[in-house]
């Protein structure tokens, strides 16, 4: 049991979570409807967690019943959640007008089940849940697990559909989603078969009830782990080029402090920034980064008149570094640049990047020295 409850604490951490995860992206694709679908069908699963709460755990295995208004609250924010989940793979791997002939088919079918569902909370109101008979219990939950099936079973079909088409990092994410959808379809092929072994009078295996939540539970986490897969694998491979360009931001430094007081009119940033404030700000980093590296190329351009015998290759950063150093000089005290510009710190490949480690390598060396 302790370790039944570890996995629904695990369940109800990832659920959350997730929904924070997506209300973020709603925010700013308010418009996107899948987005708006998956968002809808996490937040229903969260509405759903005061219901199992409230209700025993064994009523929650389907032993025995509860209070038949909770079990119905209860199953008609799942069921919908099922339904939710089914049109979000729908309108994700369908054009709109397919999408909404399919979800309004859907839809009849979810109709169909809530009504039974209502028709016999209505039976059974007002007496004790021991009174409940055991037809009426048992059909009303056959009717919830065989809906909850049925919408596990769609909604593999159409994630592997999607998946089919989908980029490599959407299709990691979808098949992981799978594996969590078939976990999902086995525990409640299992509370099926706990219901009609209940309902013709058998004795229940504990460890049938036992397996069910095992089962249930890890496969609710896998299959949110599956749908945020891609949005996060985007966000981390995002965080790491932030990452990236801070370090070679402050790299930069000091290369870009000898030119810039060579040349302060090559700044794009007219107003100073206290060295404290440039250390610590991390806000921008992206912005920051291309324009140091802009400004340290624009000044070695400016430079490269005053270092001698510098050949198109370009020489070792280390003996690039002292003629750059000696050319500052030659700037500082005013001395008559020569006519020609010469390439500096030329990186071995084409692209930004490749320019900024050149020029990175080559403030590394500069690290210490001073103009005068």
């Amino acid at each position: 049991m302790n370790l039944i409850v570890v996995l629904r604490s695990i369940e109800g951490i990832a659920v959350c979570c997730a929904l924070v995860w997506k209300l973020y992206q709603l925010a700013r694709l308010p418009k996107h409807l899948p987005l708006r679908l998956v968002t809808v069908c996490l937040a229903l699963a969260v509405a759903s967690f005061p219901c199992e709460a409230l209700l025993d755990p064994s009523v929650m295995a389907q032993t025995r019943p509860g209070p038949i208004w909770l079990m119905w609250l209860h199953e008609s924010i799942l069921l919908p959640l099922f339904y939710t989940l089914i049109c979000f793979f729908l309108f994700s791997a369908l054009n709109a007008r397919q999408a909404r002939r399919r979800a309004r088919r859907e839809g009849v079918v979810l109709g169909c089940a809530l009504t039974v569902l209502t028709a016999i909370a209505l039976a059974l109101r007002g007496g004790p849940s021991a009174s409940y008979p055991l037809a009426l219990v048992s059909v009303f939950f056959l009717t919830a697990d065989l809906y909850t099936v049925y919408g596990f079973a769609v909604a593999m079909v159409w994630t592997r559909r999607y998946a089919a088409s989908a980029g490599r990092r959407l299709a990691r994410g979808l098949e992981l989603a799978t594996i969590g959808l078939v976990a999902l379809e086995v525990a409640t092929t299992l509370t099926i078969a706990i219901v009609i072994i209940h309902w013709a009078g058998g004795r229940v295996a504990a460890w049938l009830v036992n397996t069910q939540p095992l089962l249930l539970v890890p496969g609710i986490v896998v299959f949110m782990a599956g749908v945020s897969y891609p949005g996060l694998a985007m966000r981390l491979a995002a965080a790491r080029i932030w990452c990236r360009h801070l370090g070679a931001y402050h790299r930069l430094r000091p290369l870009w402090s000898l030119l810039h007081e060579a040349f302060p009119e090559d700044a794009f940033h007219r107003v100073p920034t206290g060295r404290w404030r440039d250390m610590t700000s991390l806000r921008g980093i992206h912005r920051r980064y291309y324009r140091r590296v802009i400004e340290c190329r624009d000044g070695l351009v400016r430079l490269s008149p005053f270092v001698a015998n510098a050949t198109q290759d370009g020489p070792a950063p280390v003996s690039l570094a002292d003629q750059i150093h000696a050319a500052l000089k030659s700037a500082a005290v005013g001395e008559t640049a020569p006519q020609h510009v010469v390439p500096l710190a030329v990186p071995d490949s084409t692209g930004l990047e490749a320019d900024a480690a050149r020029l990175v390598a080559l403030s590394q060396s500069l690290q210490g020295r001073s103009v005068l």
